[in-house]
């Protein structure tokens, strides 16, 4: 099934914030948001692959909690409210 149809507006808003954020190319951009994660063979700092930190595994909630806020936030710069996540 479907999570949503692509033609409710809250996708349609999705897409065109996203549209929108992959056309910038600097801070404020979708590259730059993903570049937290890397790129093939090279694990975010949280990953239980990267040698980097001790702290590995134990902050990937709280890490990705934060990931997904600014995330949220740089997609509401484009679109006011769409994507609109839990704060609880």
């Amino acid at each position: 099934l479907p999570v949503a149809d692509a033609a409710a507006p809250h996708m349609v808003a999705f897409r065109r914030a996203m549209r929108e954020l992959q056309g910038i190319w600097d801070n404020r951009g979708y590259n730059y948001i993903a570049g937290f994660h890397g790129i093939p063979n090279w694990y975010c700092w949280h990953s239980q692959r990267n040698p980097r930190t001790p702290l590995q595994a134990r902050l990937f909630l709280a890490w990705h909690r934060a990931y997904l806020l600014r995330f949220e936030r740089m997609l509401q710069d484009r679109v006011p409210g769409v994507a609109v996540l839990p704060t609880t």
